[in-house]
């Protein structure tokens, strides 16, 4: 069996670190955002709460300030994984990308080669990212659910309770719904913010290599913002799926699930909760990208 050199596994090491520490910084910049967004999106008919605003005020009078933060430990130690796993299947399929189209795995890739990459990344992440957000938006929306009744202690028992009545399956509930997600997403996601520092870098004069700290904040908050917004359907319906009923679901599938809310609601009715995903896309994907592009920086210097 050939060994991998060991540039090769500095290169896996840099990217899994870089990868956490980037997805730790979106996390703790984000959280509160994404609190609201699934209260707002999964809240009962009739809504409990008008609006984004209306919302964050009963969460923080009924549960203090903590409630914002409620079900944060799974995404915090969860989404550093996620996005280890994110960043470091992107940076490898984009170093075999340019192997085999330049026969070399560094440089700039093209805004299309991005997208391409970014859409394999968000295949990898599904496995993931799956159970983590199925966890995570449990324990948001448990006391919108069942307003009297607490039905998970905490992330361990969420998982023990889930894993207990359907075994490991149960932990990948809007599985399928996750993967549709997650292709669009990053493909916009990297595809856009390497066509953002393209043209910063145009503007400037520099390489993308050589962009400032503020620069790669502006082009990842903007990336950021396009990415949430062409996702928001798909995370609608993932999240209904998620948190529908174990033993007497809702909805059959992600189809079912699209048509019962676009003849519910409206097509609007799948950007329920769009003012808190814009507050927190933007600060919270800065974060993430500024946090990997940092990291790496410094790990490259060792």
């Amino acid at each position: 069996m050939t060994e991998l050199q060991p540039s090769a596994f500095f290169a896996a090491a840099r990217d899994l670190t870089a990868g956490t520490i980037g997805g730790m910084a979106q996390t703790i910049v984000g959280h509160p955002f994404q609190t609201l967004k699934v209260r707002l999106q999964t809240q009962p008919s009739p809504p409990r709460y008008r609006n984004g605003w209306d919302c964050f005020k009963i969460t923080v009078k009924e549960e203090g300030w903590r409630g914002l933060y409620k079900g944060i430990t799974p995404p915090l130690l969860g989404i550093g994984l996620v996005n280890a796993v994110l960043f470091y299947a992107y940076e490898t399929s984009k170093r075999s990308l340019l192997f085999m189209i330049n026969k070399r795995p560094d440089g700039d890739p093209e805004v299309w080669e991005a997208a391409l990459c970014g859409s394999f990344a968000g295949i990898a992440n599904s496995v993931v990212s799956c159970p983590v957000e199925l966890i995570m938006v449990r324990l948001q929306t448990q006391y919108v659910t069942s307003p009297d009744k607490q039905l998970y202690a905490g992330p361990i028992d969420c998982a023990r309770q889930l894993v207990q009545q359907f075994g490991v399956r149960g932990l990948y509930k809007g599985f399928a719904a996750t993967v549709i997600r997650e292709i669009p997403n990053y493909m916009l996601f990297f595809g856009m913010y390497e066509n953002l520092k393209m043209v910063v870098a145009r503007t400037t004069k520099q390489r993308r290599s050589e962009l400032s700290p503020p620069a790669l904040f502006l082009c990842g908050g903007f990336a950021g913002v396009s990415a949430q917004l062409a996702q928001l359907p798909f995370d609608r319906v993932k999240n209904y799926i998620q948190i529908q009923s174990d033993t007497n679901p809702t909805y059959k599938g992600v189809i079912h699930c699209f048509e019962r809310v676009l003849q519910k609601e409206g097509h609007l009715g799948f950007y329920k909760g769009v003012g808190p995903v814009l507050l927190r896309a933007f600060p919270a994907n800065a974060a993430c990208f500024l946090g990997f592009e940092m990291s790496v920086k410094i790990l490259n210097a060792f």
